[in-house]
């Protein structure tokens, strides 16, 4: 069959067909078809799934046509979910996935990391996922595939995506471990976690937004990690994270904040709601190192509007509108030194002149910014005149 590309082609294209037809879970069928395809799996399962997983290996191992490998990984990726797992995770078959992977081929490459994503997202028992997905790491450790080149943004697109697939299987161990006080278990995901979650921080602030959040949901989660250890042992990561997550939030040359209706525009602001959800989870139990940084911005911006860049002015103004969503708090009855902190940042954005700039998102956010913050106004009457 390898030495026939055009027919392995097709094999391999009929049975993702056959994966479509029988297993997608997003397509709606009928009592008679669920009952129907259960049983073409279970006759699977018993009569060729073993050599289904042999022909597999033989053509990543002889196959040199790059678009039948492709294929091949992403036939893997879609039948792990329904499989032994052994069947692919073992000694013969990982390697030349992992090879695939090495090959930084576009599109062999992302059809590698489907397939490791569908490994260690499977269900399984977690000590059996942490093994496996140790043992994955290791490996992608010393072949070199974690040394990120930060100034190629496919290379961070690639590693990021593979950081964030196996970054997410070890917290769901985590998450399991802890729940059951098996501190040992919980510890050596919690070292694992670090070396990912380190390379993350150099994929999230690369300055492309594809590249960027490849990361971001990892980071996100791998934040409720961090809310468990000691305040010495994570402020320098959650400082770091904080300070990549809020320079983030200014928007690009190349994005007009004008054009509202941009797909561009549409883009960068659902990036940056994801900025926003990963800096309301850090400020849940850390608030201090956003009012630390947001502080200086503030001023500067209020101080020398017009000398600012304007989409710096426009990051300060929409960070100071999230920021209650960053500190978990109404302005209202808290009142404590986060709170007031907080309540000056505001009140600096409004006795400011910044409005006068005469560029709509710029005013926009302004007026945003008091009709959230009403609680302040009502209590400040000469800023109400002022912005009248």
């Amino acid at each position: 069959m390898v030495s026939s590309p055009e027919i392995t082609v097709f094999f391999l294209r009929t049975l993702i067909a056959i994966d479509c037809e029988v297993v997608d879970r997003e397509i709606r069928r009928t009592k008679q078809e669920t009952e129907r395809n259960m049983r073409i799996k279970d006759a699977m399962r018993d009569n060729c799934n073993y050599s289904l997983a042999l022909i597999w290996t033989q053509i990543l191992a002889e196959s040199n046509d790059l678009k039948t490998r492709e294929l091949c990984l992403d036939v893997i990726a879609c039948y792990i979910d329904w499989i032994d797992l052994e069947l692919v995770v073992n000694n013969t078959t990982v390697p030349f996935i992992i090879s695939s992977y090495c090959l930084k081929n576009e599109h062999t490459c992302e059809s590698a990391i489907s397939a490791i994503n569908a490994m260690v997202t499977k269900g399984m028992d977690a000590e059996k996922k942490l093994l496996l997905t140790a043992s994955l790491c290791t490996i992608l450790r010393e072949n070199g595939s974690f040394d990120l080149r930060e100034n190629d943004v496919d290379d961070v697109l690639r590693t990021g995506a593979l950081i964030s697939s196996l970054g997410c299987a070890l917290i769901d161990c985590h998450t399991c471990f802890s729940k059951v006080g098996d501190a040992e278990k919980s510890m050596q995901c919690e070292v694992l976690l670090q070396e990912q979650a380190d390379i993350a921080l150099l994929c999230f602030s690369n300055e492309d937004i594809d590249a960027s959040e490849t990361v971001v949901e990892f980071l996100r989660r791998y934040v409720c990690v961090l809310k468990t250890q000691e305040f010495e042992k994570r402020h320098d990561f959650t400082s770091r994270m904080i300070c990549i997550a809020m320079d983030r939030y200014k928007a690009a040359s190349d994005v007009d904040l004008s054009n509202t209706d941009g797909e561009v525009v549409a883009e960068f602001m659902a990036y940056r709601r994801q900025l926003r959800n990963l800096l309301s989870a850090v400020g849940n139990f850390e608030p201090e190192p956003i009012l630390m940084k947001l502080e200086p911005s503030v001023q500067n911006v209020c101080e020398n509007w017009k000398q600012c860049q304007m989409n710096v002015v426009e990051a300060t103004l929409a960070l100071v509108y999230d920021l209650a969503d960053f500190i978990h708090t109404n302005f209202g009855s808290n009142s404590g030194l986060i709170s007031e902190r907080a309540k000056i940042l505001a009140t600096q954005i409004l006795q400011s002149t910044i409005n006068h700039c005469g560029l709509p998102c710029i005013n926009t956010l302004f007026f945003e910014i008091a009709c959230r913050y009403e609680r302040i106004l009502q209590n400040s009457t000469g800023l109400l005149s002022l912005i009248l």
